[in-house]
């Protein structure tokens, strides 16, 4: 999509799921190209889910399509890739519509003030984060363990289970953020993701 024009070569960084799709020809383009390609870590779904929430919509729309034409024929239908243009143009056209305007240059655009200032009783009061640099936490994890730190055979957390790394991390950086989350943590050991204050504890 790239080399075709489609989408605009990333400024800096972009970051895929751990196919290996992604980590042959793709990251080779990347490299070759200055982008510095990352990769969402295993099991932590919500890292690309503006992404995967639009493919599961992509699907469904796609899918619909091909229903449609099942029941017009009385025959399995396994053409969807016909409809891409102009389930795309239609798309956009609905995005323009609701007024949604991407910034033209993501490295230079001005985003909204950090929001960690709270007004109570008309004075100001700062919203300080919960961890600092070095401080050491234990990272609740993604999918469930066993007391030995082995991973589970399912993805669905049950009485008994570990959800917490016994292993203790160090708080590398903290990131501010607009929005609920004020703050997110980089920790040591843990590349491609921040981690919110409720995924991490101090025991």
């Amino acid at each position: 999509m790239i080399m075709r024009g489609i989408i605009n070569m990333p400024k800096a960084s972009m970051t895929t799921d751990g196919g290996s799709s992604f980590k042959s020809s793709l990251h080779k383009y990347l490299y070759e190209n200055g982008v510095n390609q990352k990769t969402s870590r295993s099991g932590r779904h919500h890292q690309l889910s503006n992404v995967d929430s639009l493919c599961r919509q992509l699907g469904d729309i796609f899918n619909g399509i091909m229903n449609s034409k099942e029941e017009k024929s009385g025959k399995i239908s396994k053409s969807w890739t016909g409809s891409i243009d102009a389930v795309r143009e239609q798309l956009n056209e609905y995005r323009k519509k609701r007024g949604m305007k991407m910034p033209s240059d993501l490295a230079s655009y001005e985003y909204p003030f950090f929001d960690n200032i709270e007004v109570s009783k008309k004075k100001l009061k700062e919203i300080k984060p919960k961890y600092k640099v070095n401080d050491l936490v234990n990272v609740m994890y993604e999918v469930p363990h066993t007391m030995n730190g082995k991973k589970q055979n399912t993805t669905n957390f049950r009485m008994g289970d570990l959800r917490l790394e016994k292993q203790k991390r160090r708080v590398v950086a903290v990131l501010y953020f607009s929005g609920a989350q004020r703050y997110r943590y980089l920790i040591d050991g843990l590349k491609g993701a921040s981690y919110i204050e409720d995924e991490l504890k101090q025991i």
